[in-house]
């Protein structure tokens, strides 16, 4: 009998100490079930377990719409500093958390100007957390409260942001004067981070290149842009070549909040950015900006009702580009300038100039039904991001699409004539091909008969190509194959500016002359 009983005592304790451990400790967060599944509860939030948005101000009829989609941002941080942008400048300071109980030090900050409308945001915001005495966080909010316990600001989670994907809009650009200076006021630069190539507006033109990354260490290639001039505001085309110049020196990327910062490998400022609208995939088109005459160079898409085929050109292009009155582009195999007049709709070119090159039989044909079609060209059209030039009739002569940017770097070109070397600049022998792809580090293809690679190195529109390495091979056809590689490879390391236009690359030596020039394929 005494032994059933202390049998009983034993189970008695067992299933108090059973269920002890389903009651939550004093202060603990209580055991949940969610949907059944024992799914564990959500972290709690706490002033140093995310960067904060600012959703609103309390109890002021404040709006954020100037804002234009950027952020307000709070960090806590564990060593009690705390930082973020108040919307046109960065600030930094420290923090007294005991409790609730929360005050900030006075706070300093970079003196970039804004519109005025943000700078009066940014003021309200700075004040409000001078005269923060406590915060609460509740149901996914941080709010901060005064003295007398009324909300001043209401903060919540900032979403993290990745370099791609989100539409980056400059704040500073460094001025290649050791100075990091504000984006130009009426002015915009924009950047977008996608799939290896990097595109937006540098202020004036658009602009594409190619880049890689590795962990935060990031490498751009030289970028190409369209070649529109811009007299106003004052400045701007200044501010561009900055910014594009700035870009291949970039060597880490560092994102904060919704803010980017790239820097050289010596840790200075190039650029730096803030997220616009969103940030995220999917929210990240930049508005469509108007297409106009003058707005973009143009590839030829069709030619009126002629039986000419452009399939001729073998992935060629034939181009053009109107700036000024001037007017400029390849016909197919030569290059052609001259000017043109234009009064609301009605458009007229004068007498074109010529190179004087050679091309295959269907290369000319394409070439001169083109000169021939902007000679009868008396009005234009822009529809669906086409232009159309029409004869004085109406009928339709020649149609254009707009020309995509296209990068030293990460392009196949392909040679349309060579320096001989005796001061003359010759057409590709009829069945060779020579081919050049740029890398970032080395240069690479055929040279008709040979496979070669050389390094390089830019600096602006400066370009430097070692003596190039080559296979061995004898090519005994087409006849003079081995003469024009020749002097293909001995024109590359003559090289020493580069320039990109209408999807061409020309190659030029110190003096100016004409080395190589290529088509994008």
């Amino acid at each position: 009998m005494k032994s059933k009983f202390f049998i009983f005592v034993a189970l008695m304790a067992l299933s108090s100490l059973l269920l002890s451990a389903c009651v939550p400790a004093p202060g603990g967060p209580a055991a949940t079930d969610v949907d059944g599944k024992g799914t564990a509860p959500a972290e709690s939030l706490t002033l140093t377990s995310t960067p904060w948005a600012l959703q609103a101000f309390g109890g002021a009829d404040v709006s954020l719409a100037a804002l234009q989609g950027r952020n307000i941002t709070l960090e806590f941080r564990a060593d009690n500093r705390v930082g973020g942008s108040s919307g046109c400048n960065t600030y930094a300071g420290s923090y007294t958390v005991d409790g609730e109980k929360l005050t900030f030090s006075p706070l300093i900050s970079t003196m970039m100007a804004c519109e005025p409308a943000v700078m009066a945001l940014e003021q309200a915001y700075q004040t409000a957390l001078a005269k923060t005495a406590s915060y609460r966080i509740a149901d996914n909010q941080l709010n901060l409260l005064d003295t007398n316990g009324q909300v001043l600001l209401t903060f919540a989670p900032l979403e993290s942001i990745s370099l791609e994907g989100t539409n980056w809009v400059a704040t500073g650009v460094n001025n290649g004067k050791q100075a990091v200076v504000s984006i130009q006021s009426g002015t915009e630069i924009t950047a977008l981070f996608q799939d290896g190539k990097l595109s937006g507006t540098a202020g004036c033109n658009r602009y594409t290149t190619s880049y890689t990354i590795d962990g935060n260490n990031i490498t751009i290639a030289m970028p190409a842009s369209t070649m529109m001039m811009c007299a106003e505001p004052e400045g701007v085309m200044e501010q561009e070549q900055a910014y594009l110049a700035a870009l291949p020196q970039a060597a880490t990327f560092q994102i904060r909040e919704d803010r980017l910062e790239i820097r050289d490998a010596g840790g200075a400022l190039l650029a730096s950015y803030m997220a616009a609208s969103e940030g995220l995939v999917g929210n990240t088109t930049p508005p469509a900006e108007p297409v106009t005459l003058v707005s973009n160079p143009w590839v030829l898409s069709s030619v009126g009702a002629s039986e000419v085929s452009l399939t001729a050109l073998e992935g060629g292009q034939v181009t053009m580009t109107l700036a000024r009155g001037q007017v400029n582009g390849s016909a197919g195999c030569n290059n052609y300038m001259g000017s043109y007049q234009v009064d609301g709709n009605q458009l007229t070119f004068s007498p074109l100039a010529s190179t004087k090159r050679m091309c295959a039989e269907g290369v000319m044909a394409v070439e001169q039904a083109f000169l021939a079609a902007l000679e009868k060209t008396a009005s234009y059209e822009i529809h669906d991001a086409q232009l159309v030039l029409l004869a004085a009739d109406g009928q339709t002569l020649l149609t254009f699409t707009v020309q995509e940017v296209v990068p030293l770097e990460g392009t196949e070109w392909a040679a349309l004539s060579v320096n001989n070397g005796k001061n003359a600049v010759v057409s590709i022998v009829n069945g060779t091909e020579i081919t050049a792809m740029f890398d970032g580090q080395k240069v690479g293809g055929t040279a008709g008969c040979n496979r070669y690679s050389a390094g390089y190195t830019t600096d602006g529109d400066k370009i430097t190509i070692e003596l190039p390495l080559s296979t061995m091979m004898m090519c005994a056809e087409p006849e003079g194959v081995m003469e024009q590689e020749g002097a293909y490879l001995a024109a590359l390391s003559q090289a020493a500016t580069y320039a990109v236009r209408d999807g061409q690359l020309e190659l030029r030596d110190a003096g100016g002359a004409l080395l190589v020039s290529f088509t994008g394929q």
